[in-house]
């Protein structure tokens, strides 16, 4: 019962949160967004997103393969799904929807808190990884085809690649295991 009171308290706010915030951007602008989406470009997002989330899914499960736990791809999928959601929903919470993850292992798998964390903060670092991976090419590839910035630009960037670069580095080092 109190999980049925709790949901339906959850969706009033959700609901209430909807509704004001499509009064500010006006219920005319989300009509238009919803209808660039249609068709072949719908479903391509809808497609794109789907193996996104298949693909992040099978990462997870390899890393949990790795520390000797195995949990079937359905088994994952769903709490994968639900704490990308989180992160989505609530953005400026860091490592919300992956203390999701790590509680959901301990309580439906009786995977350890900790193996079980360690698992979600690896794939974490995997995916930005990645995404750094990909930014990198991304903005070499748009400098090459658009020109080198003026100096002031490449400055600045060169900057603030350099506060950046020891931060990622010392967060590599903190998994490295020499005698793993």
């Amino acid at each position: 019962m109190k999980k049925i009171i709790l949901f339906l308290v959850l969706l009033l706010i959700g609901l209430g949160l909807f509704i004001e915030t499509a009064k500010v951007i006006g219920w005319d602008e989300i009509k238009q967004g919803f209808l660039a989406f249609t068709g072949e470009q719908g479903l391509a997002i809808l497609g794109l997103t789907i193996l996104m989330a298949v693909i992040g899914t099978l990462r997870w499960k390899h890393i949990l393969r790795s520390q000797e736990i195995n949990i079937s791809f359905s088994g994952l999928f769903r709490p994968y799904l639900l704490s990308f959601s989180m992160m989505y929903l609530f953005p400026m919470v860091i490592l919300g929807g992956e203390f999701f993850r790590g509680y959901f292992l301990k309580k439906k798998n009786n995977v350890p808190w900790v193996k079980g964390m360690a698992s979600v903060i690896i794939d974490r670092f995997l995916e930005w990884t990645v995404n750094f991976i990909v930014a990198f090419f991304g903005i070499s590839y748009f400098l090459f085809k658009t020109g080198l910035p003026p100096t002031d630009l490449a400055i600045i960037l060169g900057i603030t690649f350099l506060f950046f670069l020891p931060k990622f580095l010392r967060s590599r080092l903190l998994f490295y295991r020499p005698w793993a």
